[in-house]
């Protein structure tokens, strides 16, 4: 009986050895982000957490993307102000382009470039992603959305967030939406204890509306 409970305990220690999570703890600056992810075997970043400074500056020089892996990046523990992420100069690329499950926590992600031309989106999320998971961020300050959804069946779920600054009176027609709903089949949109403010048109957009509305959609204790 003693070998047997040894032997359950041993597998146990296996399995969550196996499953346990690598924090990488990622310093400010340009580019940084990037080389902490790059610097990060392949087929290890998805059990790899990438943690930020509170109150650093991230500059980006272009998309962050996870083509062929999970990928999670979060605020160090503590107080402080939340870590800001943006991109150096340019409009087309948005700070993230998602193809996997995308888990940001902690951050504010901020929409206006260094010479001060806003992004036209923040988050990019296309198949087959599965999931996109916001705690406690802010997104802020773009041109036409701060999520475009052009997967199918993809879960959105935003817990303790702020998404603001989404298009103003010079920006293109049909621009200014929370999210940006163009995928063909729908998926579910989840925003708990959320704010949103200063969206210039809709929370969401969706392309076949009023005809159909194809997400799930569940707010709870919105503003």
């Amino acid at each position: 009986m003693k070998k047997i409970y040894f032997s359950l305990i041993a597998m146990l220690f296996v399995v969550a050895a196996a499953t346990a999570q690598t924090v990488v703890p990622v310093a400010p600056g340009t580019g940084t982000l990037q080389a902490a992810i790059d610097g990060v075997a392949l087929e290890d970043r998805s059990n790899t957490i990438f943690e930020l400074q509170r109150g650093g500056e991230y500059l980006q020089e272009g998309t962050i993307g996870n083509d062929d892996f999970n990928l999670t990046i979060v605020a160090e523990d503590g107080s402080g102000p939340r870590p800001i992420l943006r991109i150096v100069d340019g409009e087309e690329d948005d700070p993230f382009q998602s193809r996997n499950v995308l888990t940001l926590k902690g951050l504010y992600i901020d929409g206006t470039t260094n010479d001060g031309l806003d992004k036209k989106r923040i988050i990019t999320v296309k198949d087959p992603t599965e999931a996109v998971i916001l705690e406690d961020c802010h997104l802020d300050d773009c041109s036409l959305a701060a999520i475009k959804i052009q997967s199918d069946s993809t879960e959105i779920r935003l817990t303790n967030c702020i998404i603001s600054n989404i298009a103003n009176e010079i920006s293109l027609e049909g621009a200014g939406y929370a999210f940006q709903d163009q995928s063909a089949m729908g998926g579910i949109i989840i925003a708990k204890n959320t704010s949103f403010y200063n969206i210039l048109t809709n929370i969401i957009f969706d392309k076949n509306a009023p005809e159909s509305f194809k997400s799930q959609v569940e707010f709870d204790h919105c503003t």
